[in-house]
């Protein structure tokens, strides 16, 4: 009986006809390969590349300010290029783009306190007090201008003007834990125990982890001993 031969192929293909082995091995490797770059493609998407945000909002300004040429009374589409100057660091541009809402609607609350904002930012206080109070004279319950105004008047160390810049606001809104903060903080210089008291613990209730609450609560507490 004649012995059996091994067919030993110098070919890279199977004994049986099937596929070729190489064949077989770049496909599995593009496989991987597309998946890895499916991947990373979609990470950066997820995170964003800082020059397509940037460019994004390049063309956003231009939308606006095409807008505001169209429509040159358009308080709103101002109002939001104003904001665009702000987001993109350009206070002077945003300036002029509220001016020009105030212009048109001289008590626009939005554009007064969005300007005052942009002037706190170059250093501009006496200004932007002013703005932040017709804030309030249109509006005594606007929550952001009376936090900005209470804070400009912290730091002069006026506790009195704070308590009455708040007063309206949290008689609105005592759910604003920073605003009963900055109450409670004014009420404690005044030396006024019980009040600082009653709002720390108001921003706790609003914010049970308000650390400076806390601590200016316990503060005052020991006082009383």
């Amino acid at each position: 009986m004649p012995a059996t031969t091994s067919r030993i192929s110098n070919s890279a293909e199977r004994p049986d006809g099937g596929v070729p082995i190489w064949l077989a091995v770049l496909v599995v490797v593009l496989a991987v390969a597309v998946v890895v770059v499916g991947a990373l493609v979609t990470r950066s998407l997820a995170q964003g590349a800082p020059g397509a945000r940037v460019d994004a909002e390049g063309v956003e300004m231009r939308r606006l300010e095409s807008e505001v040429g169209r429509s040159p009374q358009s308080v709103q589409a101002r109002l939001e290029l104003g904001a665009a100057y702000q987001r993109a660091g350009r206070p002077d541009d945003a300036l002029k783009a509220y001016s020009a809402v105030l212009s048109i609607e001289p008590t626009n609350t939005a554009a007064l306190y969005n300007s005052a904002v942009a002037l706190l930012g170059k250093g501009q206080y006496a200004e932007a007090e002013r703005r932040l109070r017709a804030v309030l004279k249109v509006d005594s319950s606007h929550t952001l201008a009376a936090k900005e105004l209470a804070h400009q008047m912290a730091d002069a160390k006026k506790p009195r003007e704070v308590v009455r810049v708040l007063r309206p606001a949290l008689a609105a809104h005592p759910e604003y834990s920073d605003l009963q903060l900055l109450a409670a903080q004014a009420y404690e210089a005044l030396g006024k125990t019980k009040e600082a008291r009653r709002h720390y613990r108001l921003a706790l209730v609003y914010q049970p982890d308000n650390r400076p609450a806390r601590a200016g609560l316990k503060r005052v507490n020991g006082q009383d001993r």
